[in-house]
């Protein structure tokens, strides 16, 4: 499933990235190899780089400037980065996907807070009115907790079915399909009433 919207937590991103030091020193480069591929908000990368990335939509290049604090800071990065090094990234954004783990996989706090996290990213959406990518997020929400057993997931399985149905209810696809059919179908019965007495 790709989003087209800006990247956010949870979504992975695919990149082709060159990374040098401020003097020019190559890092790192996947421009002539496959996609650099991480997943926003688990820390995989600088916080620079995620910073850079969440402002960008898709197919967009941009070159990120980062401050030591904002790279490796005084700890450096092995041979390559030294302590305190400004880093200079020209990134750009393939791709972004909503990232599914093996739910199965998952330990039972994780599962929760996963969840717990599509629902809001889901809720996000839904408060733009994009229904159906708020859908998707709540599937996938149900898909960490669904079988799960306890009062605190039994409540946020409720939530998540509750946003669920209101999103569908909300959605282009439900509503023009559903209403038109129930209103005529009640005026035809109507009529035919009338004409029989």
């Amino acid at each position: 499933m790709c989003i087209r919207d800006s990247p956010q937590d949870g979504q992975q991103v695919h990149i082709h990235v060159f990374a040098k030091l401020e003097d020019g020193t190559v890092i790192s480069s996947s421009v002539n190899e496959n996609p650099f591929k991480f997943v926003l908000g688990r820390n995989e990368v600088t916080r620079g780089l995620e910073i850079g990335v969440r402002s960008m939509k898709v197919g967009e290049n941009a070159i990120i400037y980062c401050e030591p604090q904002y790279g490796y800071g005084q700890k450096g990065f092995g041979k390559k980065v030294p302590s305190n090094a400004k880093l200079v990234y020209d990134i750009v954004l393939l791709a972004t996907k909503i990232y599914e783990e093996n739910h199965w996989e998952v330990q039972d706090p994780k599962r929760r807070e996963l969840s717990s996290s599509l629902r809001v990213q889901g809720n996000e959406y839904f408060k733009k009115g994009e229904f159906e990518n708020a859908i998707k997020y709540y599937q996938l929400a149900l898909n960490y907790i669904r079988y799960d057993c306890g009062p605190s997931i039994d409540n946020l399985v409720g939530q998540v079915y509750l946003n669920l149905s209101i999103a569908y209810f909300k959605s282009v696809s439900y509503t023009h399909l559903t209403l038109p059919t129930i209103y005529s179908v009640q005026i035809s019965v109507v009529a035919v009433s009338l004409k029989k007495k």
